[in-house]
């Protein structure tokens, strides 16, 4: 396959990932909650309905977006986003049905994507790596694995 014809692949791929076929959820009945730490600053914010996370809920370190995670009953359902919180740029993306990682998941560094990763029955695995970076090693850890509270210690991957 050519390059072309794989990156046109990737991106067909992507765009059929991008549209949902559930409903937005009805949150007339769901209750607005707003965690901050022990300063006042603003954690996450997003909706509980029955106890439970649901919608779209917006992490937040140091009053600015880490996150956008979508719930379904407590669970993550539908479009999770990561961003550098000091440069905003996405960082990784993908989607969870019911807790669980599915499909396509993307890493980029600096803005440019590094790799595409295929998540299946729980497992992962690298389906496209940029070839400008040599190695898999260079292919940056989760968000989760890599946050810290200060801009200056971040690494814009």
């Amino acid at each position: 396959m050519k390059k072309s014809q794989y990156i046109i692949t990737i991106f067909g791929l992507w765009l059929a990932g991008c549209s949902s076929t559930d409903k937005p959820q009805d949150l007339s009945e769901a209750k607005l909650v707003i965690d901050k730490d022990d300063n006042g600053s603003l954690m996450r914010i997003g909706y509980m309905l029955d106890g439970k996370e649901t919608g779209e809920w917006k992490s937040f370190v140091r009053e600015r977006l880490a996150a956008v995670v979508n719930y379904k009953d407590g669970l993550q359902h539908g479009k999770e986003t990561w961003f550098d919180k000091c440069s905003g740029r996405i960082i990784e993306e993908g989607y969870n049905e019911m807790g669980t990682s599915i499909g396509l998941w993307y890493r980029y560094t600096n803005g440019e994507l590094v790799a595409v990763s295929e998540f299946k029955n729980d497992t992962s695995e690298i389906v496209y790596h940029n070839p400008k970076f040599k190695n898999a090693g260079e292919i940056p850890p989760p968000p989760s694995e890599r946050y810290n509270d200060d801009c200056d210690e971040f690494n814009d991957y």
